[in-house]
């Protein structure tokens, strides 16, 4: 459906949503996604850098994201959006297994049933997953059934735009107040679960912008040697000190405890190994 002039982007979404739902043929979960997709795209193109939700790399089935929200000029990864039907409550979905998963593996989960919007984070400390925010546009599937698109554009679209919008550009936030520059070499094709190999780079990747020089330079190299891509990510930090390069990789270790580096848990690299190893 085309955006009219002067038109909402919530608008249109929600008159796409009614329109799948009058034809009695939808699949709760999945008939929506494209509506939900159209509008997350459409609130990510107005920002800088702009942000993509894409269920192409991810799209695998059950245990997966329903999407994965990418910087359009880096690829980097900044979190997962976890969907469910109309009459499912978020909040029970958030509590979830399943959601808790995801944060594990992603670190910031946005879960929505198209009415509900619930963005998981971490606490202070990195440890635990928390709801940072949250918009309702229809408390029910019901009243989002009986609701006209205009009305609920009317009485919800401003706020749930402005949600989307803090959403998004959060998710770009480690990145930009960084300073860092990404580049990286044409990147080699691999066979590998999408979402874990994701899970690994943004990791790495977090983990040298991290400790980057402010305005440095993180750089993203492969090689592939006997049918094996070996993936190298560099910075320009001071990076470990020696006597703790032989448990880089074990989980709590940090190496800015006693330089005044930034905060971070000391799982990021824990997590790249267990993937590898996978």
């Amino acid at each position: 459906m085309a955006r009219a002039p002067g038109q909402s982007l919530i608008q249109v979404y929600l008159e796409r949503l009614r329109e799948i739902h009058s034809t009695e043929k939808a699949t709760p979960e999945l008939s929506y996604r494209s509506a939900l997709e159209n509008l997350l795209n459409g609130v990510g193109e107005t920002l800088d850098p702009p942000v993509q939700a894409t269920g192409e790399i991810i799209d695998t089935g059950a245990g997966h994201p329903d999407f994965i929200l990418l910087e359009s000029t880096s690829g980097n990864s900044r979190g997962v959006v976890e969907v469910k039907s109309p009459a499912e409550d978020v909040p029970n979905t958030a509590d979830g297994a399943q959601v808790a998963r995801y944060w594990k593996q992603y670190g910031t989960v946005l879960v929505t049933n198209y009415r509900d919007f619930l963005l998981i984070t971490t606490d202070d400390n990195n440890q635990n997953p928390r709801v940072e925010a949250r918009c309702t546009v229809a408390g029910s599937a019901d009243a989002l059934w009986r609701t006209t698109p205009h009305a609920l554009a009317e009485l919800k679209g401003e706020e749930l735009l402005d949600f989307l919008t803090t959403v998004l550009k959060r998710l770009t936030a480690a990145l930009q107040s960084s300073g860092a520059n990404v580049t990286h070499d044409p990147l080699p094709p691999v066979r590998a679960d999408q979402g874990q190999l994701l899970s690994l780079l943004q990791n790495l990747l977090e983990n040298a912008i991290r400790h980057a020089r402010p305005g440095g330079v993180v750089r993203v190299t492969a090689v592939r040697l006997d049918g094996v891509a070996r993936f190298v990510v560099t910075d320009d930090g001071p990076g470990f000190r020696p006597d703790l390069l032989s448990r880089a990789f074990e989980p709590f270790t940090r190496g800015d405890v006693e330089t005044g580096g930034s905060a971070g848990a000391g799982l990021g690299l824990s997590i790249v190994r267990a993937v590898a190893e996978a």
